[in-house]
Formats: C-alpha cells, sequence, structure tokens
C-alpha cells in the first residue's frame, strides 16, 4: 500500500471506529508506558496513537494488530529512538500523589480526562514546540 493510500486509509470511517473502539477497549491508555490520553496531549500535543504492529490484515485489521501508544512510544517503536522525553515516571508519581487529594479534585481531575481532546491540526492551528 502507498503512503498516500495509506493516509486515506486512515480518515476513513472504519478505521475511526476502530481507533475510538481500541482506546476504550484498552483503557485509554498508553500500553508502553501508561500515560493517559490527557497527558499524551499536554505533554506530547497530541492524543494517544493507534499503532499498526501488523499491516497485513489492513482494513481487516483484529485487535492484535493494534496497539495504543503515546507519540513518544510510537516514534520509539517505528524509529527506534526520540527526542521527546520520558514523562511515564512524572506521570505515575503524580498518579500516586493524587490519591491523597481531596474528593472535589479528584473528581474534577475524572470529569478533565473524559472531555474531548481538540487537536491543533483540527483546528487548523500551527504546531508549537
Amino acid at each position: 500500500m502507498t503512503a498516500s493510500k495509506y493516509q486515506i486509509y486512515l480518515a476513513s470511517l472504519h478505521w475511526k471506529q476502530l481507533r475510538k473502539w481500541t482506546l476504550k477497549e484498552r483503557g485509554g491508555a498508553c500500553e508502553e508506558c501508561g500515560i493517559s490520553n490527557i497527558w499524551a496531549v499536554i505533554g506530547y500535543g497530541q492524543p494517544l496513537n493507534v499503532h499498526h504492529i501488523k499491516y497485513e490484515r489492513l482494513g481487516h485489521e483484529r485487535p492484535e494488530d493494534v496497539q495504543v501508544l503515546c507519540r513518544r512510544d510510537h516514534e520509539l517503536k517505528h524509529f527506534g529512538s526520540t527526542t521527546l522525553p520520558d514523562l511515564s515516571a512524572l506521570y505515575w508519581k503524580i498518579c500516586v500523589g493524587i490519591k491523597e487529594f481531596p474528593d472535589e479534585l479528584w473528581s474534577l481531575l475524572k470529569a478533565i480526562e473524559q472531555l474531548p481532546i481538540v487537536t491543533t491540526k483540527q483546528l487548523s492551528l500551527p504546531l508549537t514546540a
């Protein structure tokens, strides 16, 4: 499959539904480092990715053909290296600390986590470093 056909596939309704289902089914966290979607957006400037582990069944993927990854771990899978910082240790330290927060703050953080993510691409804004 050419790169342009792959991009067309990624814009398809089938892929969008599979991506949404995969994110929900896998708990909305990176399967490598565990950071949540909101942390992926804050830390790496984009929501979690759904990565193809295998491309043989493209368009007819099975659950084992895809993996939920943050931008950093996605780059590591494709390129073997990344310049992005590893935020997972900080994420987990904060998650442990959150257990000591008042119930009202915990509820607010849970509500924020459920908000839909709008990317700069969707807003037609340039990415900033």
